[in-house]
């Protein structure tokens, strides 16, 4: 039986009235998966993460997630229950980092959950060490390369444990090193229980990261969900959406 931990019914959302961003989705994510979702620039991927993450709020049609309606009441009323349980990287490292220090970017997120100093202490110290990111725990986060950043990003959304991950373009900009580390990485992490979800242009790491595909077409709609050997061998489909 499967275990869907987020659907989205019609979903459709617009930042301008004539410009829609998303249009009639409908999806499931099963825990556990690992669900890329795949586009060419512009074709709604990183709407439809904000949307998972509740950072905005669909206009039309209906996401719930583990068994409840995420809508504006619903964050205002308990906003903590969701964000322990989901957390989003954004494809802008910087936009994300904003600590003094990067041991105190990564403990801000257990210290707004009121967890006891001592024990954030102790859990910052595990995931610096973890990440192989303990030489920088002093270092601002703005002073980084952008895979030290990524990094740093990755494990301060990773200090919450959260079920859900999110992931919007995560190789963008890095180095063939660091790209190597992070999907390594995400299936490490998958491995052990947390749900992938990657939105990206970048055909060779979604080959790398899915289990399952959801292709973006241009009209801001899903074109096809399947498995990821599925969509592969769908050139026709791959051309429509303008990803090769």
């Amino acid at each position: 039986m499967k275990d869907v931990i987020f659907k989205l019914i019609g979903i459709y959302y617009s930042y301008a009235d004539s410009v829609p961003a998303l249009v009639d989705i409908n999806l499931e994510v099963e825990r556990g998966e690992k669900l890329v979702i795949v586009g060419a620039n512009g074709s709604g991927k990183s709407t439809l993460l904000k949307i998972m993450d509740a950072l905005i709020f669909p206009q039309r049609g209906e996401f719930t997630a583990f068994g409840k309606v995420v809508d504006e009441r619903e964050m205002r009323s308990n906003p903590y229950e969701f964000r322990k349980r989901v957390g989003l990287v954004f494809q802008d490292s910087d936009v994300q980092l904003f600590s003094p220090s990067v041991f105190d970017e990564v403990a801000f997120g257990p210290l707004q959950l009121s967890e006891e100093p001592e024990k954030v202490r102790d859990l910052v110290e595990s995931i610096l060490d973890d990440f192989g990111i303990g030489d920088l725990r002093d270092r601002p986060p703005h002073r980084l390369s952008g895979g030290e950043k990524k990094k740093v990003a990755l494990a301060s959304v990773m200090a919450l444990n959260p079920e859900v991950l999110l992931l919007d373009e995560p190789t963008n900009g890095l180095d063939p090193r660091s790209r190597k580390w992070l999907v390594r990485k995400l299936l490490e992490l998958n491995r052990k229980g947390t749900t992938v979800v990657t939105a990206t242009h970048d055909l060779e790491i979604a080959k790398q990261l899915a289990d399952r595909m959801v292709v973006m077409g241009e009209g801001h709609r899903i074109e096809r969900t399947g498995a990821s050997e599925e969509v592969f061998a769908d050139e026709k489909l791959l051309l429509e959406a303008n990803l090769i």
